[in-house]
């Protein structure tokens, strides 16, 4: 009986981090396509930018401003794809430890 309700609990912990790994993933997926369209719409702005500056129409600073922009998107977006790496790494690491001690 002690074998079986620690079996189950190993188990059910196995499944609740299985499901936590679903979760993150999801979630990430919706982070990184918000992140992407953002990247995309600062793009847009910052060619834009460019080409008014090309004309003479906008200063040298608004461009610049729509640069830094830019950049910041993509690190955000990094970090998020960095972080999501990691809580993965590390939820699988927990379920091969469990499923090691359910063996």
């Amino acid at each position: 009986a002690d074998v079986a309700t620690v079996l189950t609990d190993l188990l059910d912990q196995r499944a609740a981090i299985q499901a936590e790994i679903t979760k993150v993933k999801a979630q990430a997926q919706t982070d990184v396509q918000l992140e992407s369209r953002q990247v995309d719409h600062y793009m847009v702005d910052a060619e834009r930018e460019k080409k008014l500056l090309g004309e003479g129409i906008t200063a040298r600073k608004t461009y610049l401003d729509a640069i830094h922009s830019v950049d910041m998107a993509k690190a955000k977006l990094e970090g998020t794809k960095k972080q999501l790496d990691q809580n993965l790494s590390a939820l699988n690491q927990r379920q091969k430890a469990l499923t090691e001690a359910t063996k």
